[in-house]
């Protein structure tokens, strides 16, 4: 079976699969794709959404910033982050993926 968890904190919904990450927060129907700034990298992601709280922080493991991305959907700005995968250094074929055990890296 696949890993996969769900957890909800104050603005925002975050959901791990084996190699990914989706972080979704609510946002007003008002809000446009202009008005939301999201920055990804390889462990910080930060989002910004005018007259809203947004996240920044350092995240709990490394992500592929050229594999993730953002989109504004039903009244929710998604984030999904490719998670780094992990090479075994006796045998490259063979990868992972870190299980996270929160999104960011300290408490927020």
């Amino acid at each position: 079976g696949t890993l996969d968890s769900n957890t909800y904190r104050d603005n925002y919904r975050f959901r791990q699969m084996k190699g990914k990450v989706t972080v979704a927060i609510e946002v007003e129907d008002d809000i446009r794709d202009e008005d939301v700034r999201v920055t990804i990298k390889p462990n910080h992601l930060t989002v910004r959404i005018k007259g809203a709280e947004g996240l920044d922080g350092e995240l709990s493991g490394k992500v592929d910033p050229r594999k993730s991305s953002w989109e504004l959907d039903d009244g929710e700005v998604k984030v999904t982050l490719q998670k780094a995968s992990i090479s075994d250094p006796e045998d490259e074929d063979r990868t992972w993926f870190d299980w996270w055990g929160d999104l960011w890296a300290k408490k927020m």
